[in-house]
């Protein structure tokens, strides 16, 4: 078992400075001296809402609902075991840790099925402006509830990554369920369109009114960034947001990138255009 002076340490390293270090985007303007706001490294956020307590150096990520300390944050901005994230954070080469118990509150996803529910692709038509039947192959209906408040049920439009998390999506929830990632469509092609969030590719088939035969990275939040390869790629187009978030994003892309978001050039991003424009 590792000394525990080691993990006391770690856990007293700064949560804030570790988010900037990774490009996470804080809001100076809501920020204050007890608690700094951050837009989620995990779902494509338009309010920031990760808050951080910097008395108690913990966060707690409302659209994604995560929490914890450091070593939680690590663990799942980096897509890492417990020992992994103590190694990352503290420099040393670290055997036989045991992870903590977790607290947090867990998104628990009880069935998922094709989309039905009337109030939902009501949602994407009116309020998304989504070609819902044009769409509906890549997105679901998901029934979920949190392990804290199980008799709460809840359902929402469900997009899943390539490792099998879901980012969901209604009138009344933005919230994602780990473990995650990005989502590729149509792989093995030289060409790819890279999107922020999966509203904003819905957005564009429904633009084009056509499904795309290129392959298309969804982000499902800008720091997936750092782990897609674009190296088998000699066509990449960039459909981010229109704001800082998006420009960091940008400028972590291959040199030869083009940036399509002149599309749009006015609005936030890809669906506030569809919507703003309909």
């Amino acid at each position: 078992m590792i000394d525990q002076s080691i993990l006391d340490q770690v856990k007293e390293k700064s949560i804030s400075d570790y988010l900037q270090s990774k490009g996470v985007l804080k809001d100076a303007k809501r920020s204050t001296a007890k608690n700094s706001f951050f837009h989620s490294p995990f779902t494509d956020d338009r309010t920031a809402s990760l808050n951080v307590n910097e008395h108690k150096n913990s966060f707690f990520d409302y659209s994604a609902q995560l929490g914890g300390d450091i070593i939680k944050l690590c663990m799942e901005l980096e897509r890492c075991e417990f020992k992994t994230a103590v190694e990352k954070l503290s420099g040393l080469n670290l055997s036989n840790v045991k992870p903590p118990e977790e607290t947090f509150n867990e998104l628990v996803i009880t069935k998922t099925h094709e989309l039905k529910n009337l109030h939902l692709e009501d949602y994407l038509h009116y309020e998304r402006k989504i070609n819902v039947s044009l769409c509906y192959s890549y997105i679901q209906e998901v029934h979920f509830h949190f392990s804290k408040n199980p008799e709460k049920k809840q359902y929402a439009v469900g997009f899943k990554n390539d490792k099998g998390g879901f980012d969901l999506r209604s009138k009344f929830s933005k919230v994602a369920k780990s473990p995650k990632w990005f989502t590729t469509i149509n792989p093995g092609t030289k060409k790819v369109s890279v999107f922020e969030g999966f509203m904003d590719f819905l957005s564009a088939v429904t633009f084009w009114n056509m499904k795309p035969a290129h392959t298309v990275i969804i982000l499902n939040g800008s720091a997936m960034i750092h782990f897609v390869d674009f190296m088998p790629y000699s066509d990449i187009s960039f459909y981010g947001d229109n704001d800082t978030g998006g420009n960091k994003a940008f400028a972590q892309m291959p040199p030869h990138t083009k940036d399509k978001r002149g599309l749009f050039n006015g609005y936030n991003d890809f669906n506030e255009f569809l919507v703003k424009r309909i």
